[in-house]
């Protein structure tokens, strides 16, 4: 039989993932880890340009954390219909008890596109300040991205993307 001690405990941690989205192991080496969804600006790459991708990061319960910034670069065409490239860029945390004018991640990936404008991307994330060799990622950014193709109007409307994210600290 639970005590009352460790039933409100128990009742406080169900409480934190649900209102935070957090979630923690306990034990030796314990991690506690956050986890959301995501969404934003995205701009594919052309020939001639760098293209990004721009949104915000919330936790489950809708609290936001953090703003992606990253530019998307071409690599290797896949096939005449595909297009693929890459992900860097910058998580700055938003919503922190001491803000800082420095990037709180860094954001490495790939992104692979079609002719129609929707396409897939995933990064890992890596706790800032990073070192050679590459430390072990935090966490991982996935999602799904639309970007109209370039058409017969005089610019390039910016697409969407969205997804899910965790890290674990």
């Amino acid at each position: 039989m639970l005590s009352r001690r460790s039933m409100v405990a128990a009742c406080a941690v169900l409480l934190g993932v649900a209102a935070f989205g957090f979630t923690s192991h306990a034990g030796p080496g314990s991690t506690a880890c956050i986890f959301g969804d995501t969404h934003g600006d995205w701009q594919t790459p052309t020939l001639v340009t760098q293209g990004y991708a721009k949104g915000l990061l919330y936790t489950t319960s809708g609290t936001l954390m953090f703003k992606m910034d990253a530019k998307l670069t071409l690599g290797p065409a896949t096939s005449a219909t595909q297009k693929s490239g890459y992900v860097k860029g910058y998580l700055w945390a938003v919503n922190s008890p001491t803000p800082s004018s420095q990037p709180y991640a860094y954001v490495l990936g790939k992104w692979v596109g079609d002719s129609t404008g929707h396409g897939k991307f995933s990064a890992s994330i890596y706790k800032l300040p990073t070192t050679t060799p590459v430390p072990a990622p935090i966490g991982q950014i996935s999602g799904e991205f639309y970007d109209p193709p370039i058409s017969t109007t005089p610019y390039d409307p910016v697409g969407k993307y969205k997804g899910t994210w965790h890290m674990c600290f």
